[in-house]
């Protein structure tokens, strides 16, 4: 059965006469093409996450680390600065037994001017490494820390982008902290993660 649709005193068969068929094509497929773009899209987020945990899982294997971050840190994409206000999300994870994990827990968290002079530090130096006890009692870091006892941190800057800012941290319950074998194994991580973060 033919159906007549009307566009005013418009019929189907006048609309496509009039160049509807080309309007017709061309609709169907930007959806198609648009169908195949969110697909790739989706594809490549999953290749990358998935990059991102075998860059992971290589350093838990290669080193001391306990606990692996990347963060993301927002305050309208200026410098960090105190008095600012800053909240940092945990974005990716992987930690060995007896070490909880935190990635659900740490999203947009509110945190205090230690944490701020740490972001200072990370992007004025790009990568730096720290005992835990040198943050000051009460600070949310310290606390956060030794709860899972760990002992020292090994921080990276990842990239500054629009309002955010990407960071990580390698981190270990030794009390002696990292070696140069830990650290070559880190510089190799973060070289493989600043790509995979480049045009994000």
């Amino acid at each position: 059965m033919f159906v007549l649709l009307r566009f005013g005193r418009m019929n189907w068969i006048d609309f496509l006469n009039t160049g509807g068929i080309v309007v017709l094509v061309t609709t169907v497929s930007n959806a198609i093409v648009k169908g195949f773009e969110r697909r790739s899209k989706y594809k490549q987020a999953v290749s990358k996450i998935g990059e991102i945990y075998d860059i992971f899982n290589r350093v838990i294997d290669d080193s001391s680390a306990n606990r692996v971050l990347i963060l993301k840190g927002s305050n309208g994409g200026s410098r960090p600065t105190i008095g600012n206000n800053l909240y940092v999300s945990v974005l990716h994870e992987v930690s060995t037994k007896g070490i909880d994990q935190i990635k659900s827990q740490y999203q947009g968290i509110h945190v205090d001017d230690s944490y701020i002079r740490l972001l200072q530090k990370i992007i004025e130096n790009r990568e730096i490494e720290i005992n835990i006890d040198e943050f000051s009692d009460d600070s949310f870091l310290k606390l956060t820390y030794q709860k899972d006892d760990l002992k020292h941190s090994y921080f990276f800057e990842i990239k500054g982008s629009g309002n955010d800012y990407f960071f990580g941290s390698f981190s270990t319950v030794e009390p002696a902290g990292f070696n140069s074998s830990d650290r070559l194994a880190f510089r190799l991580a973060i070289d493989k993660l600043r790509k995979i973060f480049k045009n994000e």
